[in-house]
């Protein structure tokens, strides 16, 4: 699927959280979505990035190959992780069919 067919809630509290933080990030998590087949299947992914991302032991690394824009404060990387994390989760609580999606 393309991020285009995530709903708006799932697009804002996962992409949009992410470019906030930095472009790359963002296109990390938009990348994902080309693997899912609906909105839950993106959360689920990106939760499991996520939670690989803040159990890596080699943090710095792991961001090096994410961040081409040179290095980020790992401290905020991993605050903007946890915040996606919340963001999932309140996803979650809307029933699929009362999530929105873009009008073609």
């Amino acid at each position: 699927m393309d991020t285009d067919d995530l709903s708006e809630q799932t697009y804002k509290g996962v992409i949009v959280e992410a470019d906030i933080f930095n472009d790359d990030l963002g296109l990390r998590f938009g990348f994902l979505a080309e693997k899912c087949s609906d909105d839950d299947g993106f959360l689920m992914l990106s939760e499991a990035l996520i939670k690989e991302l803040l159990g890596c032991t080699e943090l710095r690394r792991a961001a090096e190959d994410i961040f081409f824009n040179g290095p980020v404060r790992l401290t905020d990387f991993k605050q903007c992780l946890r915040r996606i994390l919340v963001n999932i989760e309140q996803v979650r609580l809307i029933p699929m069919e009362e999530r929105s999606y873009e009008q073609c």
